[in-house]
């Protein structure tokens, strides 16, 4: 269900939805000068590339607009899953640099340098099925955006202590 909803098929709605257009004949189409400006769910799920049939082709369209894998930020909404989606769609908050939660966490963002949360690049040490392992070094507290399906066996340790994952 939250992979669906993740997705946006509500009324049989995909990943494309804000780029499709349609013809006069009713037919879909992308419309090609939508692509540069994205869409939410295809960014947060780090799709590097649109494989897109035309005449056909297979033609591959980069995602300019996409995030990376793994990122740091400071800012944070909380709001529950109708209203992430609702907003992801009406983009009412800038995913890019804030990561909605359902539960706040355990820092307090009103004391932390906004501004400054982009600069820091957590990077990837191993990366498996079973194991992963990032290295970030940040002068303050913030929460490490991993863009992975939630399994709520995963453990997570920062500085060899065990925490909890939020959602």
């Amino acid at each position: 269900r939250w992979y669906r909803d993740f997705r946006g098929d509500q009324q049989d709605q995909n990943y494309l939805y804000s780029l499709i257009q349609f013809d006069n004949n009713g037919q879909p189409y992308l419309n090609g000068a939508k692509l540069s400006e994205g869409n939410p769910f295809l960014n947060l799920a780090n799709v590097k590339y649109l494989l897109i049939r035309n005449q056909g082709q297979l033609l591959s369209i980069p995602n300019n607009n996409a995030l990376d894998r793994i990122s740091f930020t400071s800012n944070y909404v909380t709001m529950d899953s109708t209203t992430m989606i609702q907003s992801l769609k009406s983009e009412s908050y800038d995913y890019r640099t804030t990561v909605a939660l359902f539960e706040k966490p355990d820092f307090d963002n009103s004391i932390t340098d906004k501004n400054g949360s982009n600069d820091i690049h957590p990077k990837w040490n191993k990366y498996s099925p079973n194991y992963q392992n990032i290295t970030v070094t940040t002068p303050r507290d913030g929460l490490l955006r991993i863009s992975e399906v939630f399994y709520p066996g995963r453990e997570i340790k920062i500085d060899g202590k065990t925490v909890k994952p939020l959602r």
